[in-house]
């Protein structure tokens, strides 16, 4: 048996490859459905712990859902930006990034591509000056740190962290569930037919041939998810749902990132160190 063998998806002809992908995506979104169901039960039970580390796989688990419709989107020549589209799959700061970027509104692509490439850096500065201290990858750090207790070391200390402390009673009296913007997006998507092998196939059709430029405006992208529904209604493939689920796919529906580079950014630890210890002596001296 080969686990993880997503991008055996990339040998496949585009007839099989939408049948692939049409059973693989209704599964997702039932596995999500189960998952959001049971955290939204923990929210209501007031149990953070579970809960925070449902939704954390319920985003991620949507986040593939979008990085599968992506891979549709995505030209299949040259075969490498296929390849890496789809090895995004398992990996845990494309999945991160996606769910990050859907909470956003960006004006254009540009936008969306300037605030990838911010979160794939390894290590950067924070604090109250800006530059205080050293962290890690967010989308990476706080991920782990939802799940597991972890011994850091930190500005040559060394400490303990728990995920208790993102759900000590001194924080919140309550736990609040809110459906997250990847996953609303996802569940619409489900519920207009698109994961059915004759929608994606018109979807690939539609969409690859579409370049992403830095200029390309939401306003651009909103014609475009309005022009996808209308083919599939005029195909008798878009079944009858509310207008919030059609509204949803056309205003939330974002670029798709397969022209991105979502790769981790090495960082040197001691330039970073070099720039802090500067803006410190800039700021007291």
């Amino acid at each position: 048996m080969k686990a993880k063998a997503i991008r055996d998806l990339s040998q496949l002809n585009d007839k099989d490859l939408v049948k692939q992908l049409s059973e693989g995506l209704d599964l997702i979104i039932d596995h999500t459905l189960s998952i959001e169901e049971d955290a939204q039960y923990l929210a209501e039970q007031n149990k953070k712990c579970g809960f925070n580390i449902l939704e954390a796989v319920l985003k991620e688990e949507a986040a593939k859902f979008l990085i599968l419709f992506d891979a549709i989107r995505c030209p299949r020549v040259p075969p490498n930006n296929f390849s890496k589209q789809l090895n995004r799959f398992n990996d845990h700061l494309a999945k991160g990034i996606y769910a990050l970027v859907y909470d956003f509104r960006p004006a254009h692509f540009g936008d969306i591509r300037g605030s990838v490439e911010r979160e794939c850096h390894e290590y950067y500065l924070d604090g109250p000056n800006a530059v205080d201290w050293i962290f890690r990858n967010e989308i990476l750090q706080r991920r782990e740190e939802y799940i597991y207790v972890d011994y850091i070391e930190s500005n040559g200390d060394h400490i303990w962290l728990t995920p208790k402390r993102f759900y000590h009673p001194e924080m919140s009296s309550y736990t609040d569930y809110l459906r997250p913007k990847v996953m609303e997006v996802a569940t619409a998507l489900w519920k207009a037919g698109c994961t059915k092998s004759d929608a994606l196939m018109l979807i690939a059709k539609n969409w690859r041939s579409i370049q992403m430029t830095d200029d390309f405006s939401w306003q651009q992208l909103k014609e475009l998810n309005r022009k996808t529904l209308k083919d599939l209604d005029n195909n008798n493939l878009l079944p009858s749902q509310p207008e919030s689920v059609y509204s949803t796919i056309i205003e939330e529906w974002l670029f798709p990132l397969h022209s991105l580079d979502i790769r981790i950014i090495q960082v040197d630890k001691q330039k970073l160190k070099e720039i802090r210890e500067q803006r410190f002596f800039n700021i007291y001296y």
